[in-house]
């Protein structure tokens, strides 16, 4: 049986640190620094390949997956690791290197004790990314509405009434300003406008995206769990992909960074706020959906009329999602005092209920 080369990389935009091992040998094999091109990190993976298998591994990043992509069409076998479960000793916190970096990360490898990153396709990433900017053109919109409305008043014009309705469009054209303040006010307008006219052209290109990727059943059935509307539901498709890889719903709430810090010994048990680590989008979404569990469900509510077109399973799975996320915010929000734990606690539920949406079978 040939050797087997554990290789370590710290990638970075400019330059990459490889950290070599041969076997299970504590001593390093060789270590490499060499620039982020393909070809120079290929010139080092080639020459130990000649004396045996090589295994890769770099820290997920935002350098992407290209580069673990490129490997492996070339035959080798590359892993791209979540940083979280990358094991931080004392002695980092007094020094840090690149080289330092590399060799942790080989060791660990070797182990096998480190998480490994599912790599989503390169047409999983183009609609990901396309979702993001949705989103991200959403928030630039809320942001320029505060704008408008503190500008408003720093001048001295309060709105009695409900905002951002045709009225309240007509008053903010119809106010006497400076022509500087005017002048700032109808640049600002228009921003959002231009904004709002982009956000119908991606809300249109998204559904289009999201049906020929196959996730319209998946983003449907999302939709039908209250306080979740379509740009909501895209995202935590797109971020998760395939809920299938969840084997159980408290992995989910770990790879949104719901789950609870912990630290207990013996008899004594320690928790406290939630990790926030993973996927902070999704996270800010489940976050924002629980927040709509305070009110109870009207008859004629925009969530009952998204109930309609369901299949009966999906119903009573999204109607027992509310009854029980209702019930569980008001009891928390009494006995916490604190209506942001019970919003954060009741999203950590809703992450369960997504994960069920998201099987191919619903668990009733």
């Amino acid at each position: 049986m040939g050797d087997i080369y554990w290789i370590g990389m710290d990638y970075h935009k400019e330059k990459t640190m490889l950290a070599v091992f041969r076997n299970q040998e504590e001593q390093l094999a060789g270590q490499h620094t060499v620039r982020s091109e393909l070809s120079d990190i290929l010139r080092v993976l080639e020459r130990y390949r000649k004396l045996g298998e090589v295994r890769v591994c770099y820290e997920a990043s935002s350098c992407g997956y290209g580069l673990a992509r490129q490997l492996r069409e070339r035959g080798f076998i590359c892993e791209v690791v979540a940083p979280h479960s990358v094991a931080r000793s004392a002695a980092t916190r007094v020094k840090k290197t690149d080289r330092l970096d590399a060799v942790q990360l080989g060791r660990q490898y070797r182990s096998g004790g480190l998480k490994l990153v599912t790599l989503p396709t390169e047409f999983q990433e183009q609609v990901r990314r396309y979702v993001r900017l949705l989103d991200e053109t959403k928030a630039e919109a809320r942001r320029v509405k505060t704008r408008v409305t503190m500008g408003c008043l720093q001048v001295g014009a309060k709105y009695r009434d409900t905002t951002w309705t045709q009225r309240y469009l007509d008053w903010l054209r119809d106010l006497s300003l400076s022509p500087l303040d005017r002048e700032v006010l109808d640049h600002r307008l228009r921003w959002l406008g231009q904004l709002e006219d982009d956000i119908k052209v991606m809300m249109e290109r998204c559904e289009k995206l999201v049906e020929d990727a196959g996730g319209a059943a998946v983003v449907g059935r999302l939709m039908a769990l209250k306080g979740i509307q379509f740009c909501s539901a895209a995202i935590l498709w797109a971020e998760l992909w395939d809920g299938g890889r969840f084997f159980h719903p408290r992995r989910l709430m770990s790879y949104i960074g719901l789950d609870c810090k912990e630290h207990s010994s013996g008899s004594i048990e320690n928790r406290g706020s939630i990790t926030k680590q993973g996927n902070s989008r999704c996270r800010r979404v489940l976050v924002d959906a629980a927040g709509t569990y305070r009110h109870k469900v009207g008859k004629r509510s925009e969530w009952t009329k998204r109930l309609m077109g369901q299949a009966p399973e999906v119903i009573e799975y999204a109607r027992r999602a509310e009854s029980r996320l209702h019930r569980r915010y008001w009891h928390l929000d009494q006995t916490t005092g604190s209506s942001l734990k019970a919003k954060v606690a009741v999203a950590r539920e809703l992450s369960g209920f997504v994960w069920g949406m998201m099987q191919e079978t619903i668990p009733l």
